[in-house]
């Protein structure tokens, strides 16, 4: 215990001795994408531009902490197998009906347009002495670690989950409803608010007396089902075609098909969507610590 608190103290004394406080600046572009329950995505096609702005705070050469914004555009492709799906500009409507029906999508060819926006603090630490404007210290590799919230919008454009029954015979094609849930919602129009843990690693050099790059790779771990529209998807996969009453019908006496359950998994952690990004940052000093401003030196 005693060798312990000895070179801990060491280590702190050493921490304090190199500290430099010093703040700056960065904005971030570069890509976006995902990892879910949509099967054989085409990467290719589905990278998704990011962009975002961070503050950052270097409490001393190796450890520092950050705030910062991204945003990103999902546009994936993929497949998703053995449900009853369509696309949205498929739908029409039959005369004297106000209901939209779909045919099945037998390709089973599956995408989502989303808009993601994430708020995090980020702590980094640097595997060398780093600081922004030294010559000495002046690149390091990193790992960065932190806790956010993510909110992402659905557009309305994205594939359709269908019910499986009731099916409308019509030249030789069945058509069906879009699935809906207990709030009216298609499962391609529900937005998401969701926790994020955002874990990644990168590299960091600089290039002048207060400017820097920074380049990284993370994950985050979202606390939701629904980046993909994919809700909890395995219950997709059945339909109850037992008859309940209506739930839209005051009077009680209208029938519909049980359908599929509002849930299926027994817990919240699981089949919870993934979202990486990989970006390039361009930083620039605004405080070392000694001077008031270097932009401005």
């Amino acid at each position: 215990m005693k060798k312990l608190l000895i070179i801990t103290a060491i280590f702190l004394t050493g921490m304090k001795v190199q500290a430099q406080k010093t703040a700056d600046l960065g904005l971030m572009t570069g890509l976006a994408f995902y990892w879910g329950d949509v099967q054989q995505v085409d990467y290719m096609k589905s990278l998704s531009p990011a962009f975002g702005v961070f503050a950052r705070w270097n409490m001393n050469k190796r450890m520092a902490v950050k705030a910062q914004l991204m945003i990103a555009s999902m546009n994936v492709k993929g497949i998703y197998n053995d449900v009853y799906l369509s696309q949205p500009d498929l739908g029409f409507t039959f005369q004297n009906s106000l209901a939209y029906h779909y045919p099945r999508d037998l390709s089973q060819y599956y995408s989502f347009q989303r808009s993601i926006q994430m708020l995090e603090g980020i702590f980094e630490f640097n595997f060398k002495d780093y600081e922004l404007g030294s010559k000495k210290a002046s690149f390091t590799p990193y790992i960065s670690a932190g806790i956010g919230v993510m909110y992402t919008r659905a557009n309305g454009s994205g594939t359709l989950i269908l019910n499986q029954q009731p099916r409308i015979p019509q030249g030789g094609n069945f058509f069906y409803n879009a699935y809906v849930d207990a709030n009216g919602h298609t499962t391609n129009g529900l937005d998401a608010f969701s926790p994020v843990i955002p874990v990644g690693m990168g590299v960091k050099w600089n290039i002048s007396d207060i400017f820097a790059i920074n380049v990284e790779a993370m994950v985050r771990k979202t606390f939701t089902d629904n980046i993909d529209n994919l809700d909890d998807p395995i219950r997709f996969h059945y339909f109850d075609t037992s008859m309940v009453p209506d739930p839209t019908d005051p009077t009680g006496v209208r029938q519909t098909y049980a359908g599929y359950v509002d849930k299926f998994s027994s817990s919240t952690l699981h089949n919870n969507d993934w979202l990486s990004t990989f970006t390039v940052s361009f930083i620039i000093l605004l405080w070392d610590g000694k001077k008031n401003c270097p932009v401005y030196d």
